[in-house]
């Protein structure tokens, strides 16, 4: 079990510091797919659609019982280049959704064709030297009242272009991943740490020679954060159930917590279908998994994408859960192994 807990943890890491933001996923998927492809016992890889989602088919014991589907997503949170400013400075817009207060003084590559270029996320009026401070505390924190100031010599628009910067380039925040005390601190927690479990429960299939009850393809999606087509095209639409893992999220007035897997009983799109978040709260029980029932208001999933594009069957949603969600994450290594824990008992019940 120590074995299987580092390799999830390592593996997390991993998919953390592999750059994503949404529509710039393909090392990610490649990691992803690289790691499945060495558990020929557990599945087999398979190619659903030309948006490079990918997609594992797990086959069941029962290969007559309805089919099932586990789905996370890969695309993270980022910001692209939207102009080139006089001062050689950039001016960025948001990739998904975030407040401007989460990126402030933060660090961040400009991804070019030319390659990387470190910067500083930065407000436009920043200097206490310059700026009254009491002035400074007044301006609204808004996306247009901040830059990015590049690690380069450029004090004008043409040096910056010269540097190979271009408008529509993708700038990735620094993921700072920082782990003490079974505590993991790091950007994009939402949904990589997710996705590590879902990898890490497959290696496990394989090494101990485990099958599903049913057939199960694992989905590893692209831009769900940008409220986009997420698990539109790469769920199995006739499946009977589909299991979403994302993020459980910690803060006043929620009942999630970072040591335990969430279950939601109802998000932003409305209520989980009552009889299969039963089920998983059922079997959570029974597995002995230490789980937390939440209601997330402000939030929508892959399962959300999944219906509008006439997902057959039903839909719930479970995952580990963060502190400061779109911002600087937290969660505990326990509510990952949790999450794990739950996903084993769904594949195998």
């Amino acid at each position: 079990m120590k074995e299987y807990r580092e390799y999830l943890e390592e593996l997390m890491v991993r998919l953390l510091e592999t750059p994503s933001p949404t529509g710039f996923e393909d090392a990610a998927l490649d990691l992803v797919r690289g790691e499945l492809a060495g558990c020929p016992g557990a599945g087999t890889l398979e190619e659903r659609d030309a948006k490079g989602d990918v997609c594992f088919l797990m086959p069941g014991r029962a290969p007559e019982a309805p089919k099932r589907v586990v789905c996370s997503h890969l695309d993270t949170l980022g910001a692209m280049v939207k102009e080139i400013k006089s001062s050689g400075r950039l001016e960025l817009t948001r990739v998904g959704s975030y407040p401007a207060v989460a990126v402030v003084n933060e660090y961040a590559r400009v991804m070019s064709e030319k390659g990387k270029i470190w910067g500083t996320i930065v407000p436009v009026e920043g200097s206490a030297h310059i700026f009254n401070s009491a002035k400074i505390e007044e301006k609204p924190l808004k996306m247009e009242n901040l830059e990015m100031r590049l690690d380069a010599p450029t004090t004008s628009a043409e040096e910056t272009k010269a540097l190979g910067v271009e408008v529509g380039d993708y700038v990735v925040l620094d993921n700072r991943v920082r782990r003490a005390g079974g505590f993991i601190s790091a950007r994009h927690l939402d949904d990589k740490a997710s996705a590590a479990v879902m990898v890490a429960v497959a290696r496990k299939f394989q090494d101990q020679k485990l099958r599903p009850g049913a057939d199960t393809t694992l989905v590893f999606t692209r831009f769900e954060e940008v409220g986009g087509y997420g698990a539109a095209s790469a769920v199995p639409l006739d499946a009977a159930e589909l299991l979403v893992l994302d993020v459980g999220i910690v803060g006043k007035g929620q009942a999630s917590r970072e040591d335990r897997v969430a279950i939601c009983a109802k998000d932003a799109s409305g209520p989980m279908d009552r009889a299969f978040y039963r089920k998983l709260t059922r079997l959570a029980r029974e597995a002995g998994v230490k789980y937390t029932p939440d209601v997330f208001v402000y939030y929508a999933s892959d399962g959300r994408s999944a219906m509008n594009a006439a997902f057959k069957g039903v839909f719930g949603i479970a995952g580990p859960s963060v502190d400061y969600s779109h911002g600087m994450e937290r969660t505990h290594m326990d509510g990952i192994m949790e999450t794990a824990k739950l996903v084993d008992a769904y594949l195998l019940s």
